[in-house]
């Protein structure tokens, strides 16, 4: 019982020591300590048993101290360390059989003590050595409709991230209460194996942000009458910066009739189309009934009764390409508070229009908040880019108001706007708001303060429903929150 107790202390001795040591669990490996010190040992002395452990975790550190690490060469440069001479031998025989190359020669393995070496794994070192070699290696070729898009170092790797891409735009759905169907890559998907040059094959990092990113092209646009570039921006899914910086000329802010334009856009290599079954409740728009008014100027508009939103509880299946709606299918619709209408005093008053008239009010710098909710993105830098207007987050459905009076320039699908309608004010000043489920105006058609032009959405490039508003100074945009009163 004393021996056994002594023996307890003796291996909690070793065990820190080792730990301090950094050897935990190396000791173990030397054969039957507790043996051969039930020899050597007088268990009745303590100080000796700690001399008999000092003993043992010295042999031990020395044993560490003396292990080394492989130097791996070709043509006597040395590409990495490996741990073990079998992982040496691993990585000249799988070279040998895939190439039928004999690389004893040319690979070279050198014992040597090291302890700074960066060790590295055989599968590691024998893309290093394929590429001095100029040997290629097995791998994966990942095509789309017959092209080829990417190389990967093996299927499992090609899989894994084509199911990130469709797990990316997934996450990029704004809905809680959803069940998803289904997720697809349109486009065909084939998946080849060869030997490939090793400088070819991608990471799953870079190809994953690769195929996220999408492919730059560049288009020309011809001028058309009445453009202006913000009006060709907004068409064409771009920035006004980004127009100036690739037209590098004096009169790209002098626009003509005719004139070509170079524009950049990004398309996606793969589309990821995704349906789901998604459980929301929307507010029901209220109607609008507009009654005229002697008292009231033309072109002026007052509120006599306050329009309230309804709300149903909605199933519907929605369609997602990239993570922006496409198409919806409404299942069930039941209404839980009907609307209440709202009531608009029209003027029919005579008035003359001038540069100061009211169809100008904009001028004034005057605009009301288009729709409700919280102000969920500003403007100005975001990320990478720079966000041009201001988003305002609400219920999909719920009314957007045009924010001054003016003149519907624009209304219908606008790329990464989604459904837009675009008002034109008078004095220079236009007001765009993005993303709407739904559009109650046409172009052309003359709108007062107030009046609703669409309903909240999540439509074009968008992660969840709000009203995306700007306002433009003679096509330049401008910060909305100084304006807004």
């Amino acid at each position: 019982m004393e021996n056994d107790n002594v023996w307890v202390r003796i291996k909690t001795y070793i065990s820190v020591k080792a730990k301090t040591l950094n050897l935990k669990g190396r000791f173990e490996k030397i054969p039957d300590f507790k043996e051969l010190i039930n020899i050597k040992l007088n268990y009745k002395s303590l100080v000796s048993a700690c001399v008999v452990a000092a003993l043992v975790v010295s042999t031990v550190n020395l044993n560490v101290d003396t292990n080394k690490v492989y130097k791996i060469n070709i043509n006597d440069k040395v590409i990495g360390y490996l741990e073990t001479s079998d992982e040496y031998e691993k990585l000249v025989k799988i070279i040998k059989a895939t190439d039928g190359v004999d690389t004893t020669q040319l690979i070279t393995a050198k014992k040597v003590r090291d302890k700074d070496a960066k060790l590295s794994s055989s599968e590691e070192l024998e893309k290093i050595a394929r590429k001095e070699l100029h040997l290629k290696m097995p791998g994966v070729i990942v095509s789309v409709d017959g092209k080829e898009l990417f190389n990967a170092a093996s299927k499992e790797d090609a899989d894994r991230i084509l199911e990130d891409v469709k797990k990316y735009y997934l996450s990029s759905i704004g809905y809680k209460d959803i069940d998803v169907k289904s997720t697809n890559i349109k486009e065909n998907i084939s998946i080849s194996t060869n030997m490939i040059e090793p400088e070819k094959i991608m990471t799953a990092k870079d190809a994953y942000n690769m195929i996220i990113k999408g492919k730059g092209t560049e288009k020309t646009y011809e001028v058309q009458k009445g453009d202006t570039l913000w009006d060709i921006a907004i068409k064409n899914n771009t920035t006004i910066e980004n127009i100036q910086s690739l037209n590098k000329t004096e009169d790209i802010n002098k626009l003509q009739i005719g004139q070509k334009v170079k524009l950049s856009a990004r398309e996606p290599y793969l589309n990821v189309e995704t349906v789901a079954d998604v459980k929301i409740q929307e507010p029901i728009p209220y109607d609008i009934e507009k009654v005229a008014d002697s008292s009231i100027n033309k072109g002026t508009s007052k509120v006599k009764q306050k329009g309230t939103e309804g709300l149903a509880d909605v199933e519907k299946t929605i369609t997602f390409v990239n993570g922006n709606e496409v198409s919806e299918k409404v299942l069930n619709k039941a209404v839980v508070q009907q609307p209440v209408k709202q009531v608009v005093a029209v003027g029919n008053k005579n008035k003359s229009y001038n540069s100061s008239s009211s169809y100008n009010v904009a001028s004034s710098g005057k605009f009301i908040q288009p729709s409700r909710g919280y102000f969920s993105s500003y403007f100005g830098n975001r990320g990478s880019g720079y966000h041009t207007g201001l988003d305002i987050a609400g219920s999909t459905g719920s009314p957007i108001v045009a924010a001054e009076s003016g003149v519907v320039s624009f209304a219908g699908w606008n790329g990464n706007y989604g459904n837009c309608v675009i008002i034109s004010h008078g004095g220079g000043y236009q007001t765009l708001y993005g993303h709407a489920s739904k559009i109650y105006v046409h172009q052309g058609q003359r709108v007062s303060r107030g009046d609703t032009v669409a309903a909240v959405g999540s439509t074009g490039r968008s992660t969840g429903p709000h009203c995306h508003f700007e306002v433009r100074l003679n096509g330049a945009p401008q910060n909305p929150l100084k304006y807004i009163r």
